[in-house]
C-alpha cells in the first residue's frame, strides 16, 4: 500500500518560520493558536500538491498573504481566517471580497472632493482613516499622494499658465502694440514631466487604494 506523502515544501517551512518570528509580538496563547491554524490550513490546502511543485506552493502562499499581514490582522483583534475567508477545499485560496460602495465613495472624494469647496477631500480623508479596509501605510499614501486630489493640479495649471494679451500704445501713431503677460512659463523639459506627475498621481493613488481595499482583510 502506498503511504501518503507527508513532506512539506521548504517554502512552507520558511513561511511558517517567518510567521513564528512575526508573531512574537502576540500573547503566547494567541501566537500558538495563530501558527497552528495557519499550519493546518496550509497542510489542508496543499494536501494534493507535490511538495516539489514550487509554482503551486507559491500561489497558495501568495493568496494567503504575508506572515506580517496575518500577524498585523491578529494584533488588531481580527480573525485572520475570518478576514481572508480561507477555504477548507484542497488547493483553494482565500476569497477576496469585492470593493464596497463606501470604499468607492472614499477614493472618489479623495480624487475629486477638493472641488466641493475643498471640504469633500477632507471628508474623504476622514473616511479613509476611519475604515478598517486599509492599513496605516495605505492611509498615509491616500492622504499625502496627492493632497487635494485633482484640485491642486488644476490650480497649479491655472497659476503657472502664461497668458499674454496685446495692448495698443496710444502714444505712438504707428499703432504699435505691446504685450502684457501674467503667470510664468516652465521650460518644456520640466513642464511636461511635472504635468504628467500631477495628473497621474491621483489616478495612481485611487488605483492603489482600490487594489488594497479589494484584498481580504
Amino acid at each position: 500500500m502506498t503511504m501518503p506523502d507527508t513532506r512539506r515544501s521548504p517554502l512552507v517551512d520558511d513561511y511558517l518560520r517567518r510567521l513564528e518570528l512575526a508573531a512574537r509580538r502576540l500573547a503566547p496563547d494567541q501566537r500558538a493558536e495563530l501558527v497552528d491554524g495557519i499550519s493546518e490550513h496550509l497542510d489542508s490546502a496543499l494536501e494534493a500538491v507535490d511538495p516539489d511543485d514550487e509554482a503551486s506552493t507559491r500561489v497558495a502562499l501568495d493568496r494567503l498573504g504575508t506572515p506580517e499581514e496575518i500577524v498585523a490582522a491578529a494584533a488588531e483583534g481580527d480573525s485572520p481566517a475570518g478576514r481572508r475567508g480561507w477555504s477548507n477545499q484542497t488547493g483553494a485560496g482565500p476569497d477576496r471580497p469585492s470593493v464596497g460602495a463606501k470604499e468607492i465613495v472614499t477614493v472618489i472624494l479623495l480624487a475629486l472632493g477638493g472641488f466641493l469647496f475643498v471640504v469633500g477631500w477632507f471628508v474623504g480623508v476622514a473616511m479613509l482613516w476611519a475604515s478598517d479596509r486599509w492599513s496605516t501605510r495605505d492611509k498615509i499614501v491616500g492622504t499625502l499622494v496627492w493632497p487635494g486630489g485633482y484640485l491642486f493640479p488644476l490650480a497649479f495649471g491655472l497659476f503657472a499658465a502664461r497668458v499674454c494679451t496685446s495692448v495698443s500704445d496710444p502714444i505712438r501713431s504707428t499703432g504699435a502694440e505691446s504685450q502684457s503677460c501674467t503667470g510664468w512659463a516652465m521650460p518644456i523639459w520640466l513642464g511636461v514631466p511635472v504635468v504628467v506627475i500631477l495628473f497621474l498621481a491621483p489616478i495612481a493613488t485611487v488605483a492603489y487604494l482600490l487594489a488594497r481595499a479589494g484584498r481580504s482583510r
